[in-house]
């Protein structure tokens, strides 16, 4: 059989490490030459009536050689079941192979016994200090389901691109086998418009010549080294030093197994240590009606200018505050409104202690204060710093 008819292929494939069969060409049809593995005789002659077909005439041929061999049983029925379909497509997907960059992260094979890169990035999250604790566990959860390296490239047309070139054999074949890379201080290069040493720029495409890497590398692989490039890696060698690894990487849960694990794995692969000694797990703000993620997709989202503008600065801050880490926290007006409220009495009670005159850098003196009314606002104020120290 070939190895890829649906998604299971794969993963059987990926598991158990089958040799690669693959019948379909990236333009949809099968290859126009008789694969190598098809050793049969027979089988050998039946390919070479489907050669160069798309996959629904591949399908109705085979059933004319079944039935003209006697081998049919029944005629053809349609059938139901589950396909991946483009998102903006209106015919099944159908799975190719093709050539792309990975970098390993314990998910395959890396050592004789498979194992070390995984415990060394296990060992890493044992090692961050993570707040709140309990979110170590979905790092680790992450960490040991891994059953594949980090696919890291993409065909887009926008994007960092792969800094390495492939010569052009005499045939005008690409040699994939062989790459050409720029020397460090030459870098950054782009292959589509830089031209590697030794040639010139009218040998692109051409036999005896030279193609760019036409990929460009996936968000992750370059969001990964934030870090570093925040701290002027590989340009300011003292600042560098001074500031990385760096102290905290506040962000949201549901990312720690994107770019929280491979900035981890960057930093863990390129300077054999943390990227930073902290990290602050958030949770998201979720809508009161749904309680549902506040996001652009979903239109649920609400900009805070008006918010300042209605209940203040520090009316905003006191509904924030609620938040925990690692914890949704629900939007709520009614929050800002109290914190408003609070914030408007301490401040007309700090105006009215201020306005008792004498010395305001000093204390008060409480028993110089004999109206009761007076006397009783200090003493509200009182209990209000206390609710609130209490409180934050």
């Amino acid at each position: 059989i070939c190895t890829f008819g649906d998604v299971t292929d794969v993963v059987w494939w990926r598991e158990l490490q089958l040799p690669t069969r693959n019948i379909l060409a990236p333009n949809g049809r099968l290859l126009a030459d008789t694969p190598e593995w098809m050793a049969s005789e027979s089988g050998r002659a039946a390919y070479g009536e489907l050669a160069g077909r798309t996959v629904k005439q591949a399908q109705a041929r085979i059933v004319e050689l079944l039935r003209d061999a006697g081998q049919l049983e029944g005629e053809p029925k349609p059938i139901t079941h589950p396909v991946k379909f483009y998102e903006k497509g209106d015919r099944p997907l159908e799975i190719i192979t093709s050539r792309q960059w990975y970098i390993h992260n314990g998910g395959r094979p890396y050592t004789h016994d498979g194992s070390e890169l995984r415990d060394q990035l296990l060992a890493r999250g044992e090692e961050l200090r993570w707040h709140p604790p309990h979110m170590q566990v979905r790092y680790e959860n992450w960490v040991n389901g891994l059953n594949g390296d980090w696919l890291i490239s993409r065909q887009r047309y926008f994007g960092v691109p792969f800094p390495v070139w492939y010569p052009v054999g005499a045939d005008g074949e690409p040699d994939y086998a062989t790459r050409l890379v720029p020397t460090e201080d030459q870098l950054p290069v782009d292959p589509s418009s830089d031209v590697p040493a030794g040639y010139d720029e009218s040998q692109r495409g051409q036999p005896g010549g030279f193609i760019g890497d036409p990929d460009v590398m996936d968000t992750w692989a370059t969001s990964s080294l934030t870090p570093q490039l925040a701290t002027m890696w590989e340009e300011d060698p003292a600042l560098f030093a001074r500031t990385f690894p760096m102290d905290l990487r506040p962000q949201a849960h549901e990312i720690i197994r994107t770019w929280l694990f491979s900035t981890t794995l960057r930093a863990h692969l390129e300077n054999g240590c943390l990227p930073w000694s902290d990290t602050a797990i958030s949770g998201w703000v979720v809508d009161n009606a749904d309680r549902k993620k506040m996001s652009k997709s979903k239109g649920n989202v609400i900009t805070p200018a008006h918010l300042l503008e209605q209940y203040g600065s520090d009316g905003v801050r006191y509904w924030a505050a609620s938040g925990r880490p690692g914890v949704d926290t629900a939007f709520d007006e009614g929050q800002m409104k109290i914190g408003r409220r609070l914030a408007i009495k301490l401040l007309n009670a700090s105006r009215f202690t201020l306005g008792l005159g004498g010395d305001a850098s000093g204390p008060v003196d409480a028993a110089a204060i004999t109206h009761p009314v007076d006397r009783a606002m200090l003493a509200r104020l009182a209990a209000l710093v206390d609710e609130a120290t209490t409180s934050f």
